[in-house]
């Protein structure tokens, strides 16, 4: 989950950005002056992703990102960690934290999990469709459009795309 949220912290709300979202945490662009152990307020959407297993193919393409449905979530998170190093596949180092949920909601909990499980079908959808290019199937055009959908891009080549894929579903996996 690539996208920005909002945040209250030292007496200012400023702008930063997720890496990653799970079912009990979220990775974070590091804030500055914040430390393991602190709980951060922030405020972010959360896409309503459809199973696009369940779509025709032609629906798919008529799908756009920027059109889905969000919800505006609002929670807090506590610091886990904090480690500068590079971003999975990429070669920029930023500054991270991890961040476990703070006391919340159970709604929050499971618009958290739905958005978990949608995604998770969806990495298993653009899997199989990487699998069949190997198998000589003409889905190039669907697997770009899937994998600007759920945010990846294919700049680099197909077997990074697959790296790609694969750990975030690995990651998933974990929990």
């Amino acid at each position: 989950m690539n996208s920005q949220f909002i945040y209250s912290w030292d007496k200012k709300v400023l702008r930063s950005r997720t890496f990653n979202i799970s079912q009990g945490g979220i990775l974070l662009e590091a804030i500055p002056n914040v430390e393991v152990g602190d709980v951060i307020p922030i405020m972010m959407e959360l896409p309503k992703i459809p199973i696009f297993a369940n779509f025709k193919e032609q629906d798919i393409f008529n799908l756009d990102p920027l059109k889905f449905n969000r919800d505006i979530i609002r929670l807090k998170i506590e610091v886990v960690r904090i480690h500068e190093g590079p971003i999975s596949f990429d070669k920029s180092i930023v500054a991270q934290m991890g961040g476990k949920f703070f006391k919340s909601s159970e709604n929050l909990v499971n618009e958290i999990n739905n958005y978990v499980d949608s995604y998770k079908k969806n990495v298993v959808f653009l899997l199989n469709l990487i699998a069949d290019l190997g198998q000589g199937k003409k889905q190039m055009p669907l697997l770009s459009h899937i994998a600007y959908l759920l945010g990846y891009q294919i700049k680099d080549s197909i077997s990074l795309l697959r790296q790609k894929v694969l750990h975030d579903y690995q990651s998933l996996e974990d929990f």
